[in-house]
């Protein structure tokens, strides 16, 4: 099928864990089959680990996996999809912080943008 994954135009990263240091390492784009190449030792396992992680536990990392103590944080960006934005930015709504009369008109402007974000250090 030539339909795009849920997860086109996405990437996701972690520093802090397991054999990562503070440098992030992840993926920087995800496909429907994505091919992990490496080294024994250098993290594929745990590339794998982190998606069960982020699944399971919804980015809380078991203490045990962190590296020198140190919580992990996630970076993840994402391209906005005008479905993703009429969510956040509904036809339906006004007022609030919105410099606009109807969400809509400013949420628009973003579909086709990518955006980054990361999870705070604790």
């Amino acid at each position: 099928s030539d339909s795009p994954s849920p997860l086109d135009g996405y990437s996701y990263k972690v520093a802090n864990f397991k054999c990562f240091g503070d440098e992030p390492q992840g993926f920087d784009e995800i496909k429907p089959v994505n091919v992990i190449i490496g080294r024994n030792n250098s993290g594929k396992s745990a590339l794998l680990d982190l998606v069960r992680i982020c699944i399971e536990h919804q980015f809380e990392v078991p203490r045990e996996l962190w590296k020198n103590s140190i919580k992990p944080t996630f970076e993840f960006a994402a391209d906005v999809t005008e479905s993703v934005a009429k969510v956040a930015f509904p036809e339906n709504l006004h007022g609030g912080q919105v410099p606009t009369n109807n969400h809509w008109e400013f949420g628009r402007d973003l579909v086709g943008a990518r955006i980054h974000w990361k999870t705070a250090k604790q």
